[in-house]
């Protein structure tokens, strides 16, 4: 099965953006090598993953890691924090990629999902929308939507997020 959020990510691709049916198979092979190395989320044993992806300017880099996401969210994972650039322009420009290709409301896209699959994104497309503690509902990342979050590389935005989350977020 295709999933929820990634068979509407494929039918955007292909519908309103004009993929090809090879550059669309060949995302959906590339993206499952990776979701491969991640563990069972609800797994009882605690684990940790992490990945990097790299690449050259227009190489195809946010169409890939959309599509894990997007997989990810399908196979069970609630939360999912991308870090981005090292300036708020770039954030911003990965913050607005991910919301047209996993959707939010009023965003031109794939569009908002149905109710109970809607995306929680506690970051913003605007300049000044990166991650702030302040007026955060804790409850989101203990529930049951799924949570997003573009954070800027930027060593006093990742304390924060860090010392949120583990104030927050259970250990498993």
């Amino acid at each position: 099965s295709q999933g929820y959020y990634w068979r509407r990510q494929r039918a955007y691709l292909a519908h309103s953006l004009g993929r090809k049916d090879f550059e669309i198979d060949s995302l959906d092979q590339s993206s499952n090598r990776v979701l491969a190395h991640l563990e069972d989320p609800d797994s009882a044993e605690p684990f940790a993953i992490r990945g990097l992806v790299v690449g050259y300017v227009q190489s195809g880099k946010t169409a890939n890691f959309s599509a894990l996401i997007a997989k990810a969210a399908d196979a069970g994972y609630k939360i999912v924090i991308v870090l981005s650039g090292l300036h708020n322009t770039l954030r911003q420009q990965t913050q607005r990629r991910l919301e047209r290709d996993l959707g939010r409301e009023n965003v031109p896209g794939v569009g908002e999902a149905e109710a109970g699959r809607r995306w929680v994104w506690m970051t913003g497309g605007e300049a000044w929308g990166d991650f702030d503690p302040r007026g955060v509902n804790a409850a989101l990342v203990q529930g049951n939507e799924h949570v997003i979050l573009v954070v800027k590389k930027n060593k006093t935005r990742l304390e924060r997020l860090i010392a949120w989350m583990q104030g927050r977020v259970p250990d498993h």
